[in-house]
């Protein structure tokens, strides 16, 4: 039921010294995980986010007098810096995030040193956001104040720390949430004495209470498909408006991000904006099913000879076919000074999708229904600097996407809504899952599609 703390851990080869270190953190109500290293370490942690090590790991020592600290001559130094770099690979996962490594040691001269023994020898090793080095003296033996005070100052002035503190807002939030909630689940019937330790009817209020959240936030039929979520989606809004109204009165971020207050809003060189993109609008889950709003397949205009023969029974869908496999204008026009041989690179580098759009309101009651699905196309990011936007229908919608990252690839998303087919017209054509697109992206898409199909024409002469 409680996990295993794993932001702080404190790894030596000397149980006292862990035991001492140790009680340093509790008593002033740091938590931190202990790990005795003794090699062989098995269980690298995830979600670590200060590191503390004792440099000496495996009680191989070296002279700590001497100037330059070099591994390649000094066969002892060398011997430590393996065990220890070895020692941070087993005991943190490649995958954990963002943590600071601190170093138990006097003598700081060691650190340039060991970073160039892990880039020669441990390219793979997760690395730190920052390293530093204090005296285990130093942490000893101080008040609780004076303790804090010296802890905090390893990451005075990083900007990391915010990431840190949001993780702290989150928990406070999500603890927060579970006493909001928790207070309104009554204990006892009205007709029997409050006592002390006892909540006689809590379970069942308990049920009754949450079965109800789960039902009206997500609808009974979709609830009971998947409860976990239901409850998930309904607690969501308390959580994140008790972390937006506890950071209006903070001012944590100001004194880091001067972009805002310079006006000068921009990325750095080697930032892809489509990675973020992908993180806050694609879900690469690998359960994708076609009853899912938001799915995204790959849609295969290329099919074999028994799908031909199947397919010829449909005039419509041999029509669509035909005219999405010869007109790629369909989807994408250029401009007059592209040359064949980008627009087939292009064309080479594009993949269409299909994406499931069954309103919003039927996907969260889980009514049955016959999903439709939008037919649009995947471009490489650079080929929208050649599309023609005179050119362009008004039934192509792309301008307001944003760049994907999708399998290490900036694409951009074309999407054509005169193109709707319902799942028995499609299905046959639906290639490999891809993603589920989120909701944002999926009400923006909705919204559009509305507009369009509800646009005012008339019959001229």
């Amino acid at each position: 039921m409680f996990d295993t703390s794993n932001k702080i851990i404190i790894v030596d080869d000397e149980d006292d010294e862990l035991s001492i270190l140790s009680k340093v953190f509790l008593e002033s109500g740091i938590g931190c995980r202990t790990i005795l290293y003794e090699g062989g370490y098995s269980d690298p942690l995830k979600g670590v986010r200060v590191a503390f090590f004792d440099i000496k790991i495996s009680g191989k020592s070296f002279d700590l007098n001497q100037d330059t600290f070099d591994y390649k001559e000094d066969r002892s130094l060398s011997a430590v810096f393996n065990d220890l770099a070895f020692a941070i690979q087993e005991c943190i996962h490649s995958d954990n995030g963002p943590y600071a490594l601190v170093f138990w040691s006097k003598n700081t001269k060691v650190i340039p040193n060991f970073k160039n023994y892990v880039m020669e020898r441990y390219p793979d090793l997760p690395s730190p956001i920052f390293i530093d080095s204090i005296d285990k003296a130093e942490f000893m033996g101080k008040s609780t104040d004076e303790f804090i005070e010296k802890f905090d100052a390893l990451f005075n002035d990083k900007p990391i720390k915010l990431l840190f503190e949001f993780e702290n807002s989150c928990s406070k939030a999500s603890i927060e949430t579970v006493n909001e909630i928790f207070k309104i689940i009554p204990k006892k019937t009205s007709d029997l004495q409050n006592v002390w330790g006892e909540n006689n009817d809590f379970d069942e209020n308990f049920e009754m209470i949450f079965s109800s959240i789960a039902a009206k936030s997500l609808g009974v039929e979709h609830a009971k498909n998947n409860v976990d979520y239901a409850i998930t989606e309904a607690l969501l809004p308390i959580m994140n408006f008790k972390i937006s109204n506890d950071s209006i009165s903070q001012k944590k971020w100001d004194n880091f991000l001067t972009s805002i207050k310079d006006g000068k809003i921009k990325y750095p060189k080697e930032f892809k904006q489509g990675v973020l993109n992908s993180i806050f609008h694609i879900d690469n889950i690998s359960d994708v099913t076609s009853n899912i709003r938001g799915a995204v397949f790959e849609y295969n205009f290329e099919i074999n000879y028994i799908q031909k023969i199947l397919m010829s029974l449909s005039p419509y869908f041999s029509i669509l076919q035909e005219e999405t496999k010869k007109n790629y204008t369909k989807f994408l026009t250029f401009k007059k000074d592209t040359s064949d041989r980008l627009k087939d690179k292009i064309r080479t580098n594009s993949k269409f999708i299909a994406i499931e759009i069954s309103a919003s309101c039927d996907y969260s009651q889980n009514k049955k229904r016959n999903q439709k699905f939008l037919l649009g196309v995947l471009i490489p990011s650079y080929a929208i600097k050649e599309i023609n936007d005179s050119k362009m229908a008004e039934f192509l919608y792309y301008k307001d996407f944003p760049i994907f990252s999708i399998d290490g690839s900036d694409v951009s998303l074309i999407v054509n809504f005169n193109y709707i087919i319902s799942e028995f017209k499609i299905s046959k054509c639906l290639n490999k899952p891809l993603f589920i697109f989120k909701k944002e992206i999926m009400d923006m898409i909705g919204n559009r599609y509305a507009n369009h199909i509800s646009r005012i024409g008339i019959t001229s002469f």
